[in-house]
């Protein structure tokens, strides 16, 4: 964070809040300033990073999206080295991923039928 008080942390706590009002209304537009502002104030929340570049990435602004979207993989794959998997939130584990063998299957393909296979043996790196 740029200053680590309690006043930013609530402030931070409360664009988080009217950013998800912005996304659950469908408003993107109000949203990524919003993303912009707590990301300034907290250059490493995960959240606000992964937003805010999803969201340049569907403005077609892929520069600007870039530096988030890294920025929220490295933060997600600390937070994986630090806490295990079992403790990550499912969004930032890789698709297929299973908690419980920690097996990751091979990336979903669609077929005829619109299925996903089912996750493969392959073992990757989760403790």
């Amino acid at each position: 964070m740029a200053q680590n008080t309690p006043d930013v942390q609530q402030k931070v706590v409360a664009l988080e809040q009217q950013a998800q009002k912005y996304l659950q209304e469908q408003k993107p537009a109000l949203a990524i300033p919003v993303l912009r502002e707590i990301v300034s104030l907290d250059t490493k929340n995960l959240d606000g990073r992964a937003n805010l570049g999803v969201l340049l990435v569907f403005q077609g602004a892929y520069g600007e999206a870039i530096p988030h979207m890294r920025a929220a993989l490295q933060f997600a794959v600390r937070a994986a080295g630090k806490l295990g998997c079992r403790e990550l939130p499912q969004r930032f584990l890789p698709l297929g991923h299973d908690r419980a063998t920690h097996r990751q299957g091979p990336p979903p393909t669609y077929g005829k039928a619109g299925q996903v296979p089912a996750a493969g043996s392959h073992r990757h790196r989760c403790h």
